[in-house]
């Protein structure tokens, strides 16, 4: 039986790429979390600009490094929700962000998106999903996911892979 060891190594190559990925995903979630409050905030803020959310208003900031906004999405310029932005920075108590969560389902009709560099809990999830969507939440991971997708705060480095060429026997 020939042993194919290109696609081994393609395998090989492919597993390893993976991780180093969920590896640098994991120490850059590590860096968001060291951030100032207010580094987070400028993140934030040019992250939402990117999908097409204004803040309008900034209600609430405090030490422990919370804000609440309210914004507007905007699509193809024109106004179409009022939403309730909720930013959670570490260290942080996840009885607030259940707090903000009970609060936007007893509003109702408003739109809500709650943004925080920790994880957010099992018990926070199930709360939002009761909302049908109208509850977005944004752990930390998911942050640093959106930074890089829309290119925002980190920049990209190239590095090079070496692959054994082929040995004929």
């Amino acid at each position: 039986m020939a042993v194919d060891f290109n696609k081994n190594q393609e395998q090989w190559l492919h597993i390893h790429e993976i991780k180093e990925k969920q590896k640098l995903r994991d120490q850059l979630h590590i860096q968001v979390k060291n951030l100032p409050f207010v580094a987070f905030l400028e993140l934030t803020k040019t992250l939402l600009d990117k999908v097409g959310i204004q803040p309008t208003h900034y209600n609430r900031e405090n030490p422990i490094g919370t804000m609440d906004l309210r914004g507007e999405l905007h699509l193809h310029g024109l106004i179409k929700e009022d939403m309730y932005i909720a930013l959670f920075h570490e260290p942080v108590n996840e009885r607030q962000i259940m707090e903000d969560i009970l609060f936007l389902l007893e509003e109702e009709k408003r739109k809500g998106i709650i943004i925080t560099t920790q994880v957010i809990a099992k018990e926070a999830e199930s709360l939002a999903n009761l909302a049908n969507g109208q509850i977005q939440l944004v752990d930390g991971l998911k942050f640093v996911d959106l930074l890089i997708r829309h290119g925002i705060g980190f920049a990209e480095k190239q590095t090079t892979v070496y692959v054994l060429d082929e040995v004929e026997l």
